[in-house]
Protein backbone atom coordinates (compact mmCIF):
# COMPACT_ATOMS: atom_id res chain seq x y z
CA UNK A 1 0.00 0.00 0.00
CA UNK A 2 1.25 3.54 -1.20
CA UNK A 3 0.54 6.22 2.11
CA UNK A 4 0.39 9.62 0.85
CA UNK A 5 2.96 11.14 2.52
CA UNK A 6 2.67 14.55 1.70
CA UNK A 7 -0.71 14.45 3.29
CA UNK A 8 0.87 13.01 6.79
CA UNK A 9 0.60 15.51 9.47
CA UNK A 10 1.19 13.26 12.43
CA UNK A 11 4.28 10.67 12.54
CA UNK A 12 5.44 8.01 15.37
CA UNK A 13 7.60 5.59 14.03
CA UNK A 14 10.27 3.34 15.89
CA UNK A 15 13.51 1.57 14.91
CA UNK A 16 14.77 3.22 11.65
CA UNK A 17 17.48 3.36 10.09
CA UNK A 18 19.19 6.80 9.63
CA UNK A 19 18.87 6.24 5.72
CA UNK A 20 14.60 5.66 6.36
CA UNK A 21 14.67 8.29 8.56
CA UNK A 22 16.23 10.75 6.17
CA UNK A 23 13.71 8.99 3.30
CA UNK A 24 10.76 9.99 5.43
CA UNK A 25 11.16 13.10 5.91
CA UNK A 26 11.41 14.23 2.52
CA UNK A 27 8.27 13.00 1.15
CA UNK A 28 6.64 14.07 4.23
CA UNK A 29 6.46 17.66 3.25
CA UNK A 30 3.30 19.01 5.49
CA UNK A 31 4.83 16.77 8.87
CA UNK A 32 3.67 18.91 11.95
CA UNK A 33 4.51 16.76 14.77
CA UNK A 34 6.92 13.64 14.06
CA UNK A 35 8.74 11.77 16.81
CA UNK A 36 11.45 8.70 15.29
CA UNK A 37 13.20 6.28 17.01
CA UNK A 38 16.58 6.17 15.02
CA UNK A 39 19.40 3.55 15.08
CA UNK A 40 23.03 4.75 16.40
CA UNK A 41 25.49 2.49 14.40
CA UNK A 42 28.33 2.15 13.77
CA UNK A 43 28.22 3.41 9.79
CA UNK A 44 28.63 7.04 8.29
CA UNK A 45 25.30 8.69 8.26
CA UNK A 46 23.94 8.80 4.96
CA UNK A 47 23.29 12.38 4.97
CA UNK A 48 21.62 14.45 1.75
CA UNK A 49 23.88 18.02 0.50
CA UNK A 50 21.27 20.44 0.93
CA UNK A 51 19.11 20.43 4.04
CA UNK A 52 15.67 19.60 4.18
CA UNK A 53 13.11 22.37 4.50
CA UNK A 54 10.22 21.26 6.57
CA UNK A 55 8.46 25.03 6.99
CA UNK A 56 5.25 23.00 8.67
CA UNK A 57 7.44 20.69 11.36
CA UNK A 58 6.47 22.27 14.94
CA UNK A 59 7.17 19.35 17.35
CA UNK A 60 10.28 17.10 16.99
CA UNK A 61 11.09 14.07 19.18
CA UNK A 62 14.34 11.86 17.92
CA UNK A 63 15.67 9.32 20.33
CA UNK A 64 18.02 6.30 19.59
CA UNK A 65 17.56 2.83 19.53
CA UNK A 66 19.29 0.71 22.53
CA UNK A 67 21.84 -0.89 21.04
CA UNK A 68 25.88 -1.57 21.72
CA UNK A 69 26.69 1.95 21.12
CA UNK A 70 24.08 2.61 23.60
CA UNK A 71 20.62 4.67 23.32
CA UNK A 72 22.10 8.48 21.96
CA UNK A 73 20.35 9.31 17.90
CA UNK A 74 23.48 10.43 15.80
CA UNK A 75 23.09 13.75 16.30
CA UNK A 76 24.24 14.70 12.46
CA UNK A 77 21.17 13.50 11.53
CA UNK A 78 20.34 17.03 12.24
CA UNK A 79 22.47 17.97 9.31
CA UNK A 80 20.19 17.30 6.95
CA UNK A 81 17.26 19.44 8.55
CA UNK A 82 16.42 22.70 8.21
CA UNK A 83 12.59 23.39 10.21
CA UNK A 84 11.84 26.97 10.89
CA UNK A 85 8.49 26.96 12.54
CA UNK A 86 9.90 24.14 14.95
CA UNK A 87 8.30 24.98 18.43
CA UNK A 88 9.25 21.97 20.22
CA UNK A 89 12.29 19.39 20.01
CA UNK A 90 13.29 16.43 22.11
CA UNK A 91 16.82 14.52 21.30
CA UNK A 92 19.38 12.52 22.66
CA UNK A 93 22.52 14.38 22.28
CA UNK A 94 25.14 12.18 23.34
CA UNK A 95 28.22 13.89 23.20
CA UNK A 96 28.60 16.05 20.06
CA UNK A 97 26.52 19.05 20.84
CA UNK A 98 27.50 20.69 17.63
CA UNK A 99 25.25 19.51 15.04
CA UNK A 100 22.38 20.95 17.41
CA UNK A 101 24.45 24.30 17.06
CA UNK A 102 24.70 24.34 13.76
CA UNK A 103 20.95 22.66 13.25
CA UNK A 104 19.57 25.75 15.55
CA UNK A 105 21.77 28.76 13.57
CA UNK A 106 20.43 27.39 10.08
CA UNK A 107 16.59 26.95 10.96
CA UNK A 108 15.75 30.43 12.61
CA UNK A 109 13.25 28.92 14.63
CA UNK A 110 12.03 30.60 17.93
CA UNK A 111 12.12 27.34 20.01
CA UNK A 112 9.48 27.26 23.03
CA UNK A 113 10.24 23.59 24.35
CA UNK A 114 13.84 21.77 24.43
CA UNK A 115 14.45 18.60 26.29
CA UNK A 116 17.91 16.88 25.55
CA UNK A 117 19.28 14.12 27.23
CA UNK A 118 23.35 14.59 27.13
CA UNK A 119 26.69 12.98 28.47
CA UNK A 120 28.86 16.35 27.89
CA UNK A 121 27.83 19.38 30.12
CA UNK A 122 30.39 22.24 29.02
CA UNK A 123 30.67 25.18 27.55
CA UNK A 124 29.46 24.13 24.33
CA UNK A 125 26.02 23.14 25.35
CA UNK A 126 26.32 27.08 27.19
CA UNK A 127 27.00 28.72 23.89
CA UNK A 128 24.19 26.77 22.33
CA UNK A 129 21.68 27.70 24.82
CA UNK A 130 22.64 31.38 24.29
CA UNK A 131 21.24 31.43 20.78
CA UNK A 132 17.71 29.88 21.95
CA UNK A 133 16.29 33.55 24.18
CA UNK A 134 13.15 32.29 23.28
CA UNK A 135 12.76 28.96 25.19
CA UNK A 136 10.62 28.65 27.57
CA UNK A 137 10.95 25.27 28.83
CA UNK A 138 14.57 23.42 29.33
CA UNK A 139 14.73 20.07 30.69
CA UNK A 140 17.73 18.29 30.43
CA UNK A 141 18.69 14.76 31.74
CA UNK A 142 22.83 14.04 32.31
CA UNK A 143 22.41 9.82 32.05
CA UNK A 144 25.31 7.15 33.30
CA UNK A 145 28.21 6.97 31.26
CA UNK A 146 28.83 4.08 29.02
CA UNK A 147 32.04 4.36 29.33
CA UNK A 148 34.81 3.21 32.25
CA UNK A 149 35.72 7.27 32.70
CA UNK A 150 32.40 9.27 33.01
CA UNK A 151 32.11 12.72 31.02
CA UNK A 152 32.43 15.48 32.83
CA UNK A 153 29.37 17.25 33.78
CA UNK A 154 30.29 20.50 34.98
CA UNK A 155 26.38 22.14 36.10
CA UNK A 156 28.24 24.82 38.02
CA UNK A 157 29.34 26.39 34.68
CA UNK A 158 25.82 26.24 33.61
CA UNK A 159 24.59 27.76 36.74
CA UNK A 160 26.61 30.59 36.91
CA UNK A 161 25.48 31.26 33.33
CA UNK A 162 22.24 32.15 34.47
CA UNK A 163 23.98 34.55 37.22
CA UNK A 164 23.80 38.16 37.01
CA UNK A 165 22.81 37.59 33.30
CA UNK A 166 19.77 39.50 31.75
CA UNK A 167 20.23 37.89 28.49
CA UNK A 168 20.40 34.09 28.97
CA UNK A 169 17.27 32.53 28.57
CA UNK A 170 15.23 35.21 29.76
CA UNK A 171 11.81 33.78 28.45
CA UNK A 172 12.68 30.66 30.67
CA UNK A 173 9.72 29.32 32.94
CA UNK A 174 10.92 26.07 33.84
CA UNK A 175 14.28 24.40 34.53
CA UNK A 176 14.26 20.75 34.81
CA UNK A 177 17.46 18.84 35.42
CA UNK A 178 17.86 15.16 36.30
CA UNK A 179 21.25 13.53 36.65
CA UNK A 180 23.27 10.42 38.47
CA UNK A 181 26.27 10.32 41.11
CA UNK A 182 28.41 11.07 38.36
CA UNK A 183 27.75 15.41 38.60
CA UNK A 184 28.73 17.40 41.57
CA UNK A 185 25.87 20.02 42.72
CA UNK A 186 27.15 23.32 44.62
CA UNK A 187 24.43 23.62 46.72
CA UNK A 188 25.18 27.81 47.44
CA UNK A 189 25.23 28.20 43.87
CA UNK A 190 22.11 26.95 42.78
CA UNK A 191 20.60 28.84 45.66
CA UNK A 192 22.28 31.71 43.99
CA UNK A 193 20.60 31.11 40.59
CA UNK A 194 17.22 30.66 42.10
CA UNK A 195 17.14 34.00 44.20
CA UNK A 196 18.68 35.60 40.92
CA UNK A 197 15.73 33.97 38.75
CA UNK A 198 12.96 34.78 41.09
CA UNK A 199 13.85 38.33 42.61
CA UNK A 200 15.90 40.05 39.06
CA UNK A 201 14.07 42.42 37.35
CA UNK A 202 14.05 42.64 33.47
CA UNK A 203 13.76 39.22 32.51
CA UNK A 204 10.62 36.76 33.25
CA UNK A 205 11.04 34.98 36.68
CA UNK A 206 11.23 31.48 36.63
CA UNK A 207 8.52 29.78 38.29
CA UNK A 208 9.73 26.10 37.98
CA UNK A 209 13.01 24.70 39.02
CA UNK A 210 13.22 20.46 39.36
CA UNK A 211 16.30 18.50 40.21
CA UNK A 212 15.88 14.89 40.48
CA UNK A 213 18.82 12.62 40.90
CA UNK A 214 19.55 8.94 40.87
CA UNK A 215 22.39 8.96 43.77
CA UNK A 216 23.95 5.54 44.48
CA UNK A 217 24.92 6.57 47.60
CA UNK A 218 22.05 6.97 50.29
CA UNK A 219 24.02 9.36 52.03
CA UNK A 220 24.89 11.50 49.50
CA UNK A 221 21.23 11.83 48.34
CA UNK A 222 20.61 12.68 52.32
CA UNK A 223 23.40 14.90 52.32
CA UNK A 224 21.92 17.06 48.86
CA UNK A 225 17.87 16.51 49.77
CA UNK A 226 18.79 17.91 53.69
CA UNK A 227 20.87 20.58 52.52
CA UNK A 228 18.66 22.25 49.98
CA UNK A 229 15.49 21.23 51.77
CA UNK A 230 16.66 22.71 55.20
CA UNK A 231 17.62 26.36 53.28
CA UNK A 232 16.10 29.60 54.75
CA UNK A 233 16.59 30.57 50.79
CA UNK A 234 14.18 27.52 49.25
CA UNK A 235 11.64 27.62 52.36
CA UNK A 236 11.58 31.42 51.19
CA UNK A 237 10.94 30.52 47.66
CA UNK A 238 8.42 28.13 48.00
CA UNK A 239 6.47 29.73 50.38
CA UNK A 240 6.44 32.92 47.70
CA UNK A 241 4.70 30.73 45.04
CA UNK A 242 8.06 28.71 43.18
CA UNK A 243 7.54 25.35 42.69
CA UNK A 244 10.72 23.62 43.63
CA UNK A 245 11.76 19.68 44.04
CA UNK A 246 14.98 18.60 44.23
CA UNK A 247 15.01 14.85 45.77
CA UNK A 248 15.22 11.22 44.12
CA UNK A 249 13.89 11.15 40.33
CA UNK A 250 9.89 10.20 40.75
CA UNK A 251 8.26 7.58 39.06
CA UNK A 252 6.42 9.49 36.93
CA UNK A 253 9.24 11.64 34.86
CA UNK A 254 9.87 9.17 32.11
CA UNK A 255 13.12 8.65 30.18
CA UNK A 256 14.18 11.52 27.67
CA UNK A 257 15.59 8.88 25.18
CA UNK A 258 12.55 6.56 26.61
CA UNK A 259 10.75 5.14 23.42
CA UNK A 260 6.93 3.99 25.03
CA UNK A 261 5.96 0.53 24.30
CA UNK A 262 3.46 -0.40 22.62
CA UNK A 263 1.74 -2.90 20.50
CA UNK A 264 1.20 -0.09 17.91
CA UNK A 265 4.70 0.24 15.76
CA UNK A 266 3.79 3.48 14.01
CA UNK A 267 0.88 6.19 14.13
CA UNK A 268 0.45 8.04 11.37
CA UNK A 269 -2.28 10.49 10.64
CA UNK A 270 -2.81 12.83 7.47
CA UNK A 271 -5.31 14.91 6.28
CA UNK A 272 -6.99 14.91 2.87
CA UNK A 273 -8.38 18.04 1.09
CA UNK A 274 -12.21 18.12 1.52
CA UNK A 275 -12.32 14.60 3.00
CA UNK A 276 -12.47 13.74 7.11
CA UNK A 277 -8.97 13.26 8.55
CA UNK A 278 -7.67 9.69 8.54
CA UNK A 279 -5.71 7.92 11.74
CA UNK A 280 -3.86 5.30 10.23
CA UNK A 281 -2.09 2.67 12.73
CA UNK A 282 0.14 0.21 11.64
CA UNK A 283 0.07 -3.33 13.60
CA UNK A 284 3.05 -5.15 13.93
CA UNK A 285 0.27 -8.26 15.30
CA UNK A 286 -0.34 -10.19 12.19
CA UNK A 287 2.02 -7.88 9.57
CA UNK A 288 -1.37 -6.09 8.80
CA UNK A 289 -2.30 -2.89 8.21
CA UNK A 290 -5.06 -1.59 9.91
CA UNK A 291 -6.70 1.58 8.79
CA UNK A 292 -9.24 3.69 10.87
CA UNK A 293 -11.76 6.49 9.80
CA UNK A 294 -15.09 7.46 9.57
CA UNK A 295 -15.50 4.89 6.27
CA UNK A 296 -15.66 1.50 7.45
CA UNK A 297 -12.15 -0.65 8.50
CA UNK A 298 -10.05 -2.22 6.26
CA UNK A 299 -7.44 -4.39 6.11
CA UNK A 300 -4.48 -4.75 3.96
CA UNK A 301 -1.76 -6.95 3.56
CA UNK A 302 1.67 -5.85 4.61
CA UNK A 303 4.80 -6.93 2.97
CA UNK A 304 7.90 -5.84 4.90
Amino acid sequence: MQLPWYQITTLRIDSLWISEFIAILRDATNLVDGTFEVHNDDSPAQLIPVPLLLIHLHSLTVVGCPSFYGLEVPTDVLDSLSAPALKSLTLDIGVDISPLTSFVSRSFFRLHTLSISLRLVDNAIIQCLKVLPSLHHLKMEIPPSLGIEPFPADIDALFCSFIGAHTFLPNLESLHIIFTDQVAVSVPLLMQLLSWRWFAAGIIWLPSFQLEHELEHERDALVLDEVMNSSSDFRRLTTEGMDLYVGLRRPRTARINQFEDSDIWSFVKFSRTNSPRFNLELLLAGATLALAATIPTKRFAWSQ
